[in-house]
């Protein structure tokens, strides 16, 4: 099942994206530290997560996958410094700063900036521990990704969402 957020998101993919499947590549741990390294440089003041499949060293599209975060009252503060670093943001949201498909090395780099405290960003963390903790799940996962290969963008995440939401026990009815 999924939840009307979700379903709200799936809707503004367009169906034609398809999704390409690629073989774990050991370099986008190097670039996620040098990108980790320059946003630490250009404000220390940031907390920044390094997640998604390139982080837990499984098959995925090869994206480097980060959350940046610092008290909502502070977005602008930081803005300029990640602007700098990442150029203009495509999303500026009162919960939440979204880069998305930028290039750094050859990868594609999506970067959401959010309160520390926000209920999402402590579902995803939790979701990204239980894949990092469990090899079963770690392995499903990535099954469900190569299994992937080649259909809509709309359906892969489609089917994200519904293991997120399984093994997390959401909207398990």
């Amino acid at each position: 099942m999924l939840t009307e957020n979700q379903k709200k998101y799936l809707e503004t993919i367009p169906e034609s994206k398809i999704v390409e499947i690629k073989p774990w590549d050991p370099k986008t741990k190097e670039v996620a530290q040098r990108l980790i390294d320059a946003i630490k440089n250009a404000d220390p003041e940031l907390g920044i997560i390094y997640t998604g499949a390139s982080a837990l060293c499984v098959s995925g599209v090869n994206d480097l996958d980060f959350t940046v975060t610092c008290p909502r009252i502070d977005f602008d503060k930081h803005l300029p410094g990640l602007i700098k670093i990442l150029g203009n943001p495509q999303k500026i949201g009162k919960e939440n700063v979204r880069w998305e498909g930028i290039q750094k090395e050859g990868f594609i780099v999506d970067v959401h900036m959010t309160d520390p405290n926000s209920p999402s960003l402590k579902e995803h963390a939790r979701l990204f521990e239980l894949l990092k903790n469990n090899q079963e799940l770690l392995a499903e996962y990535e099954t469900l990704k190569v299994e992937s290969n080649g259909v809509s963008y709309r359906e892969y995440q489609c089917r994200k969402y519904e293991f997120y939401n399984r093994i997390l026990g959401i909207n398990q009815k």
